[in-house]
């Protein structure tokens, strides 16, 4: 879930610049109602603002595992 939570507290302030006004067709304002629930998950989960900021994905190595190494025995 943090992945998922830290991505929405990343993009929350455009949310709110794009949709921070209040819409007929969704009857409220969309980017109070988002950063309602995402507060709402943060508490369930309970995750911290700290550690969505300090969040990062793991690295993936690219390419192909190195071959493991036989000895041979040799006389």
């Amino acid at each position: 879930m943090v992945p998922l939570l830290a991505g929405l507290h990343e993009v929350m302030p455009w949310v709110k610049q794009w949709h921070g006004e209040y819409d007929d067709e969704w009857g409220d304002v969309p980017a109070d109602e988002l950063e309602a629930e995402h507060e709402n998950q943060l508490r369930k989960h309970q995750v911290g603002i700290e550690e969505l900021k300090g969040w990062r994905p793991v690295k993936k190595t690219r390419g192909r595992k190195p071959a493991k190494q036989t000895v041979l025995d040799v006389e």
